[in-house]
């Protein structure tokens, strides 16, 4: 069964589209910047519980 790759002329993969791209580029980036402090310290969190339970 062959099915086109693009069904329906108008509809275009917002991949495709220069400036979806890069407002998602963008957002992911402002998101790891806004979350990065969060993030280290959840995982500074984690190490130390993991280390409680270790022998060593």
């Amino acid at each position: 069964m062959n099915h086109p790759v693009r069904a329906v002329p108008w509809a275009v993969p917002l991949a495709l589209e220069e400036d979806h791209a890069g407002r998602v580029a963008d957002l992911q980036l402002y998101v790891r910047q806004d979350h990065a402090e969060r993030d280290e310290a959840a995982l500074g969190r984690l190490v130390l519980a993991e280390e409680k339970h270790h022998w060593w």
